[in-house]
């Protein structure tokens, strides 16, 4: 198992157009969707992730920890999932989709991350 993904991430995942803190970043975040898409498998972590490895903000901690750990657990709990349990990919978009997309809460989640004017542009429900 090589794909490791923070619960919030589901939704970064969900939104993604192309754009990032870095090409670095941009690259690897495309490879993880295309990884995912093909082997379907991943694992839930709390901690650093696939998409953390490219982030600047990720030095020897996430600089946004705080934040980031706020999205995590309420992905958790609208999702039902479970840390360090590993998860169809397929499975999980269309629980992303029912319990946050589709009732409009990525707003209520990570309304004030630095990306979500992408996310919450005529996108939620």
């Amino acid at each position: 198992m090589d794909i490791k993904l923070r619960p919030h991430h589901l939704l970064c995942i969900s939104f993604f157009e192309g754009e990032g803190y870095s090409e670095q970043f941009v690259s690897n975040m495309q490879s993880v969707i295309d990884k995912l898409r093909e082997h379907k498998l991943f694992r839930l972590t709390l901690g650093k992730d696939c998409i953390c490895a490219c982030c600047p903000l990720y030095t020897s901690e996430c600089a946004d920890i705080d934040k980031v750990t706020t999205y995590d657990n309420i992905v958790m709990r609208l999702l039902r999932l479970s840390a360090d349990t590993i998860y169809n990919y397929d499975d999980i978009v269309i629980k992303v989709k029912e319990n946050i997309l589709d009732k409009g809460l990525t707003v209520d989640i990570c309304g004030d991350c630095q990306y979500a004017y992408i996310c919450h542009n005529g996108h939620d429900a």
